[in-house]
């Protein structure tokens, strides 16, 4: 027997994809309003909001040997690229946060700047006071802006019309 469940996904109006079977992975999201390849995308990059932070690893040998003293960050690697400058601190991540550096790394975190909602890349470089390191492999994340809660919520004669 296959069991049949309706989804709804609520964006402008209602949008009902009943009749799914169990087969054909109902927990998978119903994107409504995207192309296949932007609704892959959303699937395979990472989506951040203002609320989350950057993290990356740095070997924690090469911190003192190379005397790192900050950090570069570039986003969307424009040219030249509009760097973002941290003197960011080593922490421990817990299981929430990718769990413990790899062996013989420490972690670094910072919060997100402020972006356009849409695709984006990072890269990070280690820098002393004399010249900067190469930079990461390009990080790409997609940049989302979380909308507000509604209020006032009430009662009001007439129908749902306007």
């Amino acid at each position: 027997m296959r069991m049949r469940i309706g989804w709804c996904v609520v964006a402008v109006m209602l949008a009902c994809a009943a009749n799914v079977s169990a087969q054909e992975s109902p927990l998978a999201p119903v994107m409504v309003g995207y192309s296949a390849s932007e609704a892959a995308l959303m699937q395979t990059t990472p989506v951040a909001t203002a609320v989350n932070s950057l993290r990356w690893e740095h070997n924690t040998v090469d911190l003192t040997s190379a005397a790192v003293v900050r950090f570069e960050l570039c986003y969307d690697t424009a040219s030249p690229c509009p760097t973002i400058t941290t003197t960011a601190s080593a922490f421990t991540p817990t299981s929430a946060q990718g769990g413990p550096p790899a062996a013989g790394n420490s972690a670094f975190k910072m919060l997100l700047p402020a972006l356009t909602p849409g695709n984006h890349t990072v890269t990070v470089k280690a820098c002393n006071t004399e010249l900067c390191g190469d930079a990461s492999t390009p990080f790409a994340f997609t940049f989302v802006v979380k909308p507000g809660v509604p209020t006032a919520l009430g009662l009001i004669p007439g129908g749902g019309g306007d």
